[in-house]
This record gives structure tokens, C-alpha cells and sequence, in this order.
């Protein structure tokens, strides 16, 4: 994270949140600087995930009271508060019948989109096959709703101001599936 993106979210801290920024260790993948490809990684075979990494401490925001600044269109996540009708997520029907219908009226009323959403995995012709040409002709959003289902009381998920991330510091690494090719986009460290 620069410092720059840095700075605009300390101006903005409210006196709620003050004192509980971190400092914590991000790892970044190693880019060998050859100009060589990461290794790829195969499904089910965890010693292909190994990469070579390097760490750099950064400050951690803490950005209760002052969630309303951030949404979908100006910093590419969006915190919403909701009460969810389902509580156990447990019986696959129950959630398709009443989690995705809510999530769907989630995603309408927080999008600024004027097309109508669809909870699914992915939109990628591995999960969406029958939409998947269509969509890939277009732009689209892909949006990942995220909810605790229990309380969390370590490894809480965090998520970067997308005006911080350039994209010269993302790489495309493959995944290799038993049916298909996916994508990850690890970080490397840069000054930016």
C-alpha cells in the first residue's frame, strides 16, 4: 500500500475507530526478476502452491464507524449491513430457495448497476456455462458477498482500497484444475 492511500484513509479516521489501526506483516510473492513465469499450481497438490515470498509490515485500518466511505464504485468494496434469514447453511436447497434471493436483493440495492444480478461462484465458463459466452462479450462484475457464519475470533477477513492496488502488481498465476485452467492474482511487493 503507498503511502498516499495510506494518508487519505488516516484523515479520515473518526474518533470511534482511533487506536485500533495494526501494524502486521503481509507476505507478497517473490517475483525472481527474470522475467520467468510463476510456477503453476495443481488442485490437489499442495507442495505445487510453494512460492518464493517476502514480507513487508503495513498499517491496518480499522474502518468501523466510517463504512459509509467506502463502497463498490470508489474503492471496490463495500461494507452492508444485513440480517440474514439463514442462519445454518447447512441444506444446499434451503440456501439456493432463500440465501440467494436475499443476497440477490443485497447485491440490486448496493450495485449501481442497471442489470440484474445472480448469486453464483463465478462468472467464468467453468461455473456459469450457459451464460458464459454471453457474459464474456460484455463487461461484467463479479461482486464476493462475505459473511461470518459464526463469530470469528481470529483471521478476520481484510480487504485493500482497490485505488491502492495497482495493477502492475497483481500477477496472473494459473491453477491448473482437473477440468479446467483458473486464475490467481498473488501481489508483489513494489514501492507503489
Amino acid at each position: 500500500m503507498n503511502s498516499k492511500c495510506s494518508l487519505s484513509i488516516r484523515k479520515k479516521q473518526s474518533a470511534a475507530s482511533k487506536g485500533r489501526d495494526i501494524n502486521t506483516e503481509f507476505t507478497y510473492y517473490k517475483d525472481p526478476g527474470d522475467g520467468s513465469p510463476p510456477p503453476l499450481s495443481y488442485v490437489g497438490r499442495p507442495e505445487t502452491y510453494k512460492r518464493p515470498v517476502e514480507t513487508q509490515t503495513h498499517v491496518v485500518h480499522d474502518i468501523r464507524g466510517e463504512e459509509d466511505v467506502y463502497t463498490l464504485d470508489t474503492k471496490g468494496f463495500q461494507i452492508y449491513k444485513h440480517v440474514c434469514q439463514e442462519t445454518a447453511f447447512v441444506d444446499e436447497e434451503q440456501i439456493k430457495r432463500q440465501y440467494y434471493p436475499e443476497i440477490e436483493d443485497i447485491l440490486k440495492s448496493a450495485s449501481t448497476s442497471t442489470n440484474p444480478t445472480k448469486p453464483a461462484p463465478s462468472a467464468s465458463p467453468a461455473h456459469l456455462p450457459a451464460e458464459a459466452e454471453h457474459l464474456l462479450k460484455g463487461r461484467y462484475q463479479i461482486i464476493n458477498v462475505w459473511r461470518p457464519i459464526k463469530t470469528i475470533r481470529k483471521d478476520p477477513l481484510g480487504v485493500a482500497d482497490a485505488t491502492c492496488v495497482p495493477d502492475k502488481d497483481l500477477l496472473a498465476v494459473e491453477i491448473i484444475y482437473p477440468d479446467r485452467v483458473g486464475r490467481l492474482l498473488p501481489w508483489i511487493w513494489s514501492d507503489s
